[in-house]
Parts: C-alpha cells; sequence; structure tokens
C-alpha cells in the first residue's frame, strides 16, 4: 500500500466534511492523521532515495491502521466516488499534458492569434471561450476544456 494512496483518502475525508458529507470528527481525525503520515512520506522518499524499499515495522503498522479506519468512515459508496473523481482528475492530467506538451505548438499558435476569435470570443477566457464548436481546429483544447469542467463539477457538487 502506498503511502500517497492513504493520504488522497484522508484528503478525501476531508473534502467531504467540509462540503457537510461525512461528520466534523471525521474532518479532524484526517487532518490529524494527515500530518502523521506526511513524517512518514518524508521517511518513504529517504528510503527510497538509498535503494531500499521497506518502512518500519512502526511506519507499516501506522500506514495500516490508518488506511483500515479511512475505509471504515468512506464506505463503499464514498470510495466509488473517490475513484470516480480520481478517474476524472486522471483524465484532466492526460488532457494537461496533451494540450500543454504534446500539442504544444499549435497551443503557442492558437493563442498568439491577433484579431481573430475563431478559439476564443473576444473577452472570453481559455476555459470558457464561449465559441461554437470548442473541439473546432484545437481537439486537445477541447478535451482538456471538458476535462476540466468534469473535474470541476464532480468535485465542487455538493
Amino acid at each position: 500500500m502506498r503511502v500517497t494512496t492513504v493520504i488522497a483518502k484522508l484528503r478525501f475525508i476531508s473534502n467531504l466534511c467540509d462540503r457537510s458529507g461525512l461528520t466534523p470528527e471525521a474532518g479532524a481525525w484526517a487532518k490529524h492523521e494527515l500530518g502523521e503520515l506526511r513524517e512518514i512520506q518524508w521517511a518513504v522518499k529517504g528510503i527510497e532515495s538509498k535503494g531500499e524499499s521497506q518502512l518500519n515495522e512502526r511506519q507499516s503498522s501506522k500506514l495500516n491502521m490508518v488506511n483500515a479506519a479511512a475505509m471504515e468512515w468512506l464506505g463503499s459508496d464514498r470510495l466509488d466516488e473517490l475513484f470516480n473523481i480520481l478517474f476524472l482528475f486522471d483524465e484532466f492530467l492526460s488532457r494537461s499534458f496533451d494540450l500543454l506538451h504534446r500539442d504544444w505548438p499549435h497551443t503557442v499558435n492558437a493563442l498568439e492569434i491577433k484579431n481573430g476569435h475563431e478559439w476564443i470570443s473576444k473577452n472570453e477566457t481559455f476555459l470558457y471561450p464561449e465559441v461554437t464548436d470548442e473541439m473546432n481546429n484545437w481537439t486537445t483544447r477541447g478535451f482538456y476544456v471538458k476535462a476540466y469542467r468534469d473535474l470541476e463539477e464532480k468535485w465542487s457538487a455538493d
């Protein structure tokens, strides 16, 4: 089990508490445990930099205990919701890479347009371009904007 996976679960619990999806006690517990797991995360980075791969017994025990408690707080329905959000986040990262790396020459060219408003209407923004077809001649931007909106909608939902 990875420390980052357990940290993601704790952050999700904290976010759910902020949105009134779980009790304040769960949020307080998650925030407390996040601090301790950050220490384990730093220890893991030190272990990996030395070419080793094992946590000590105390760290491993703590990680297992926090993971089990997080799973109990979340339950299967919330865990499914977490994985749906992680899928959307993965899609967003993939689209970010496409737009900001693979398709970078076209992205730069599209952003340098001085008088035309084919890709972004006048007085609008990159994320909300207000054009007829957001995919027209710049599909990576269209997919990026869709991934951003899907993630933002799910993450901000009450």
